[in-house]
């Protein structure tokens, strides 16, 4: 991904069958001919597969290839400052990040980060000290097919909906998404299980997980 001078890029790797790795990530400078790599601590552990710039900020989209299923499966989306070597993560998420856990995609245009997710559309709109999220989920009786929503309405009618067969590995839809919130919006998840929407199986806690 180009951005000035600059040519960024992400690291990846698979774990699994004796395979591990490092992520983090690069920027190739076209005048000077140098590359630099930086490996942020929450990218040790996953991969970068997606990366867009918007003038400031580098927006990383992360997802890990593991040989077994079960574990939350990204570190989601973060935003990193090169010029101060910071990094942003949300786990227990303001009203500042996006709904789903996976980043399918990355757009800048007209000053507005456009993030398709494994949930719906993402978009963050410019402007303002505290920019606001936005999030679309199909409908097919809606104007443009898409339905605004919020990420507390989505997750409510997922654990409602998903299937909650038990697999190989704790796999069912309902398990990995009810540790990837519990590892990433433990808020809502708190305060769904004590509105009494409880599911009728919960699985146990597949192995490896935090």
């Amino acid at each position: 991904m180009e951005q000035g001078q600059y040519v960024y890029f992400g690291i990846g790797f698979y774990r699994g069958e004796g395979s591990d790795g490092v992520g983090g990530i690069g920027r190739y400078d076209r005048r000077s001919g140098k590359v630099e790599i930086r490996r942020p601590p929450p990218l040790l552990e996953t991969s970068v597969t997606h990366l867009v710039h918007d003038g400031r900020y580098l927006w990383i989209g992360t997802g890990n290839q593991y040989e077994c299923i079960g574990r939350v499966p990204t570190e989601g989306l973060l935003r990193y400052d090169w010029d101060r070597g910071t990094i942003e993560q949300w786990r227990d998420p303001p009203a500042d990040t996006m709904c789903g856990f996976m980043v399918r995609g990355m757009l800048v245009r007209d000053g507005k980060l456009i993030v398709p997710t494994d949930v719906g559309l993402a978009i963050r709109d410019k402007g303002g000290e505290y920019p606001e999220w936005h999030h679309y989920v199909p409908d097919l009786k809606a104007p443009g097919l898409m339905r605004e929503t919020t990420c507390d309405e989505l997750y409510t009618h997922l654990l409602r909906t998903v299937g909650r067969e038990s697999g190989p590995g704790d796999s069912s839809s309902f398990s990995q998404l009810y540790f990837a919130l519990a590892k990433r919006n433990p808020q809502f998840l708190e305060q769904f299980v004590r509105a009494g929407v409880k599911p009728e199986r919960r699985a146990a806690e597949p192995k490896g997980s935090e």
